[in-house]
């Protein structure tokens, strides 16, 4: 499963979408150098 919200900040959660580059693709478009990045087992 993967999703997307908007409210109040944009979230992305599902596997995988790290490795298909979405995150590098998403700090770019913020103009992100340092991202914090929670996950959970």
């Amino acid at each position: 499963m993967r999703a997307n919200w908007n409210y109040p900040t944009s979230v992305r959660a599902g596997a995988g979408r790290i490795a298909g580059g979405e995150l590098t693709e998403a700090c770019a478009e913020f103009g992100m150098r340092a991202p914090l990045l929670v996950t959970d087992p």
